[in-house]
């Protein structure tokens, strides 16, 4: 404390002290229990983003980071990174570290990111991530892989959409319009607005 810590934390496998004693494995059993009760918290975190349809995948994924750390066993401790189509998304002050573990996403079968988790200081157990949690990971990258499909399926739905109803109003434009000149530019008035670019006169 005197060196300007503000805090210490001790961390540990402690079951060899309760063994034998009196009603040790009911706390055995609850911290066990709390582990599963932050891993489901964090799928139900990430459930809730998924169904915001007012936030983009990448915002999404940027909401992520925080979410997915709170599933960990120290989350106070570890770092998140995610990268997706060249761009990495990371919690405050993310440092690469030999102490990590990630998962792949994917899009279409092809692998188009990855989900990872890391220590950036050497961590407090010898074997820093449980099984569990190697697990936990996998269940995320799965979920955002999803996600990820199913948005990037529903956008281009909405692009073949807004094509279908172009070909509709520049069909109707070539009845109602005589003039030529006329007609082409609202025609490409038209297409350009399906591809989401200004028209330019």
């Amino acid at each position: 404390m005197g060196r300007g810590f503000t805090g210490l934390r001790v961390t540990g496998e402690r079951t060899w002290v309760l063994r034998g004693l009196p009603g040790s494995e009911r706390l055995i059993e609850y911290e066990a229990l709390a582990e599963r009760v932050k891993e489901l918290s964090c799928i139900g975190g990430l459930g809730e983003l998924a169904m915001r349809e007012d936030l983009s995948v990448p915002e999404i994924l940027e909401a992520s980071l925080e979410v997915i750390r709170s599933g960990w066993r120290c989350p106070d401790l570890v770092q998140v990174r995610i990268e997706f189509e060249g761009r990495a998304y990371t919690t405050p002050g993310f440092t690469e570290s030999p102490w990590r573990k990630a998962a792949p996403l994917r899009r279409g079968g092809s692998e188009v990111g990855r989900v990872e988790v890391v220590y950036p200081d050497p961590p407090p157990e010898r074997e820093p991530f449980l099984p569990e949690e190697a697990e936990l990971l996998s269940d995320i990258a799965h979920r955002l892989s999803q996600l990820i499909e199913l948005r990037h399926e529903r956008d281009q739905l909405r692009h073949l959409n807004a094509v279908l109803r172009a070909i509709r109003n520049v069909n109707q434009l070539i009845v109602r319009e005589r003039e030529v000149g006329a007609l082409i530019q609202k025609a490409c008035g038209l297409l350009a607005e399906t591809r989401g670019v200004a028209s330019t006169r």
